[in-house]
């Protein structure tokens, strides 16, 4: 009788604590628009510091260290997909499939269909993290910068 008393009160006292430890739909919205509103932050930071880098150029490095700090750059956008969730991973993870390997030709003329996707997918990006209520700073890319 005691063991059944002990087993019934601690049912009484686990089902609770397990209630509590299950999130509700309500819960889990916020932290998507956080993981979001950071991935979005870090996306922009990022594509900035890339299109810096091509308009740049090289400058004092050396073309082969210019190419290691794009493609470093570029695979930040893998990272960054992978903290994100739903549509704004997704696209984010299209942004860092879709990199040239040879960055610098979305420069040339002969390349545009890099340079005219690297840009749309960007603006896709912007706009699933508008659509969150995030604000985005992401220049519309043209031909020729």
């Amino acid at each position: 009788m005691k063991r059944a008393t002990a087993i019934a009160a601690a049912i009484l006292i686990a089902a609770p604590l397990a209630a509590c430890a299950e999130p509700t739909g309500g819960d889990s919205e916020p932290e998507t628009a956080d993981t979001n509103s950071a991935a979005c932050a870090d996306f922009q930071e990022n594509y900035a510091d890339i299109i810096v880098d091509l308009v740049v150029g090289a400058g004092n490095r050396t073309p082969e260290e210019w190419r290691a700090d794009i493609a470093g750059k570029a695979a930040t956008f893998d990272t960054i997909s992978l903290a994100a969730e739903g549509e704004v991973a997704d696209r984010i993870d299209a942004v860092a499939t879709g990199f040239p390997a040879e960055p610098y030709t979305i420069l040339l003329s002969d390349h545009r269909t890099e340079y005219k996707q690297f840009g749309e997918n960007t603006q896709r990006v912007a706009r699933a993290c508008e659509a969150e209520g995030n604000d985005m700073d992401i220049p519309e890319i043209r031909y020729g910068f």
